[in-house]
């Protein structure tokens, strides 16, 4: 299904000399933006995340580092990236281990 988060564990993950450099969702400062690029998950994890809005390209501040992760998911703040399936900004708890598996690359 192209909305899910890729399924891949790092030996897998895409790696193309021009893509811009991805960081994982916890590598970002409160109130930084980035895009889903890659989620190193199982599918029930990928299946659950994409029933929660989060998918590939969709756009993720994070509000909260800790435990859990507080994230708003949507809002289109770079040209091809996804907003969330309401139509708004949805915000979302995320384990901590489980943040730590999602790849974005950082808006600006």
């Amino acid at each position: 299904m192209p909305d899910a988060p890729h399924a891949q564990t790092p030996s897998q993950a895409p790696q193309r000399p021009d893509a811009p450099h991805a960081v994982r969702l916890t590598d970002l400062r409160a109130d930084q933006t980035g895009v889903l690029v890659e989620a190193r998950l199982d599918s029930g994890d990928a299946a659950l995340l994409r029933a929660m809005g989060l998918c590939d390209r969709s756009t993720i501040r994070l509000c909260r580092l800790g435990e859990p992760c507080v994230v708003a998911v949507g809002g289109r703040l770079a040209p091809d990236a996804k907003a969330c399936t309401c139509g708004g900004t949805c915000r979302i708890g995320l384990a901590r281990p489980l943040a730590d598996r999602i790849f974005v690359t950082v808006l600006g």
